[in-house]
């Protein structure tokens, strides 16, 4: 042992036992561990927040397609277990809290065995939730997971009575309804109402529309937010005729037999006057012959100021492609977020959405997602130009052979996302004669979201040099005043001619995106990369073109 080791251990000698029980140390001992010596306590509201934000997750599956983020509702609820383990004031901070506790979960055996099989876990919260408003997520074994769920093999059956009782009490109420389930009637029993009810999920199997009619959830005068997953023929919304007066957010279900006419849309938004989100599926009318006829009559000019963000799916045969329904009577001076698609079975032409947005609502947009992937480059960019304030631009492009170009009688080279609309985007038109900082559209552009783009690295490095800069050559070594605010850049399917090795090209695009970050400060990210041989191998694009 080297000398510096023993200079460091120093022995345990006995006087040191039998002194450590002198008054003098024992009040050394008592200020050491006195609660005022030791490092101070964030204040006990504060603690409770912070906690608020570190909760537990339950997913609550739906049996239909749902819009693509909400396909699996993923929902907070009670606060993670292992925040009353760590001492004895985050404890007593968290069992005190009773909001932290108000989101249970309710899982349920199955859809005819209505029996609890989380019950400690139900009983636990409701102990500590006391008399603050409930948020219950109901749904069976299959439809209800995710590691904020306690399940409880349970050898005793546990009725759901209880569940009627905590009516008045629910504020949120999300649902998974199996086949053929019976949990409609066992919710709502009288004498028992919602009374407070704002925020309802619907989702599963549909459910019949004389239950729901019962259920009394469209008598509350709190409803604010709608998320209706059934399909219309066996479970219409009762809410569309007669929308309750508080309603800010409706979102349908994003189902092929879930599609309701212009007509039935119009009106139901010049009765919800204070709705602020709608996502719908839309058509011209129910199929009817006569509902196509030219005599039918056109809508009324619609002004909903309130409206801040729309999402439309077309679908089903226009009478005239031209324009497309329910937009084109349509006015949302206020509308910041608009998304639409167009089905395959649609007849409306792109163009009729594009102009109805140069009209109406296109100056006001920050976030516009075009996922019409037979588009026309130049209707696309002519729409962006009426959009100043535009921040967020999401795009789905055409793969070549789709066979929406065939339907849409679309020429392949006019609507393929390539360099031409990137140039574009960062330079506008060279023919015309203004000034580059002029030409460039949506000059706030900060995120840019692109899927199936035919352009190699080259071309993304060129529309970064040309949005940022106006078109200049960036200098390292100079101070270049930034045109635009660009940030981020994300690519879901990068279809590219890599060549020989295509790792080599992989890891190249991947050096420039480094480069990108550090010299421009944007952020670039490619999901997937897709070689165009094996587009021709698989069938997706035609042979015959040269590569």
């Amino acid at each position: 042992m080297s000398y510096r080791t023993k200079a460091r251990i120093q022995p345990l000698r006995f006087s040191d036992r039998t002194s450590s029980a002198s008054p003098g140390n024992l009040s050394k001992l008592r200020q050491r561990s006195s609660p005022r010596s030791r490092a101070p306590q964030l204040p006990h509201d504060v603690l409770a927040t912070v906690f608020a934000h570190v909760r537990e997750v339950v997913t609550l599956k739906s049996t239909i397609p749902l819009w693509g983020e909400l396909q699996d509702a993923k929902i907070t609820v009670g606060p993670l277990i292992q925040i009353t383990m760590v001492s004895w004031f985050w404890r007593e901070v968290a069992l005190s809290s009773p909001s932290l506790w108000s989101a249970i979960p309710v899982l349920v055996e199955s859809g005819k065995l209505l029996s609890l099989a989380n019950p400690q876990q139900v009983r636990y919260c409701l102990q500590l939730a006391k008399e603050t408003p409930l948020k219950l997520i109901i749904g069976t074994r299959k439809e209800l997971g995710g590691p904020g769920v306690k399940y409880q093999r349970s050898l005793t059956y546990h009725p759901l009575d209880f569940l009627a009782e905590l009516a008045p009490r629910v504020s949120e109420l999300a649902i998974a309804f199996q086949p053929n389930s019976n949990l409609l009637p066992v919710i709502r029993q009288s004498p028992h109402n919602f009374l407070i009810l704002e925020a309802l999920i619907l989702i599963g199997s549909p459910q019949p529309a004389s239950l729901l009619e019962q259920a009394g959830f469209w008598e509350c005068t709190h409803l604010r937010q709608v998320l209706w997953g059934f399909s219309y023929q066996a479970s219409p919304p009762p809410f569309l005729s007669t929308p309750p007066p508080g309603l800010t957010e409706v979102l349908l279900t994003d189902n092929w037999d879930a599609t309701l006419p212009s007509a039935t849309v119009h009106a139901f938004l010049g009765a919800a006057s204070g709705l602020i989100e709608f996502r719908v599926r839309v058509c011209h009318s129910h199929g009817s012959a006569d509902s196509d006829s030219p005599n039918s009559q056109p809508l009324l000019l619609l002004h909903h100021d309130k409206l801040q963000k729309l999402s439309i799916i077309f679908q089903g045969h226009s009478p005239d492609s031209s324009s497309a329904p329910l937009i084109s009577a349509l006015r949302t001076p206020g509308l910041k977020d608009f998304s639409f698609d167009l089905d395959w079975s649609t007849s409306v032409n792109p163009s009729a959405v594009t102009k109805w947005l140069c009209i109406s609502s296109g100056c006001s947009l920050s976030t516009f997602e075009c996922l019409a992937r037979h588009i026309d480059r130049a209707d696309l960019l002519q729409c962006l130009r009426a959009m100043p304030l535009l921040e967020v631009f999401k795009c789905t492009g055409a793969v070549l052979g789709d066979r929406r170009f065939r339907l849409a009688a679309v020429d392949t080279d006019k609507a393929l996302i390539d360099e031409r609309l990137l140039m574009m985007l960062a330079v506008g038109v060279s023919q015309q004669g203004l000034s580059k900082a002029e030409k460039i559209p949506c000059p706030l552009l900060r995120e840019f979201h692109v899927e199936n783009a035919y352009f190699s690295r080259f071309h993304l490095d060129a529309f970064i040099l040309g949005r940022l800069y106006g078109g200049t050559r960036f200098l390292p070594n100079e101070n270049n005043v930034k045109v635009t605010p660009l940030r981020k850049i994300v690519i879901v399917d990068l279809i590219d001619k890599l060549g020989g090795d295509v790792g080599a090209g992989v890891f190249k695009a991947r050096r420039f995106m480094q480069k990108w970050k550090a010299l421009h400060d944007v952020e670039v990210s490619v999901s997937r990369f897709i070689d165009k041989h094996r587009l021709v191998v698989a069938g997706l694009e035609d042979v015959a073109r040269p590569l």
